[in-house]
């Protein structure tokens, strides 16, 4: 009935500066930290512009609890 789960990810580019933005890490949304927008986490520029980072870390525990067939709980922590 009681089920806990963790999950971590772990990411770091190293190299010249040329790194093109599609292969920079961006968190946020369902899959990473829960209540932030799609890929809405991000260093920014000076304009205010998500830029990408070269590092990233995201963790996430949870607990989930079935009372019923039908009806069940969940507990969450998300950082990243």
């Amino acid at each position: 009935r009681l089920t806990g789960a963790v999950r971590a990810r772990l990411g770091a580019l190293y190299g010249g500066a040329g790194v093109p933005p599609d292969r920079l890490f961006f968190a946020g949304g369902g899959g990473s930290v829960r209540g932030y927008e799609f890929q809405s986490l991000s260093p920014r520029g000076p304009d205010g512009a998500l830029t990408g980072g070269r590092s990233l870390i995201e963790t996430s525990a949870e607990l989930r609890w079935r009372s019923g067939e039908r009806l069940g709980y969940v507990a969450f922590l998300d950082a990243g």
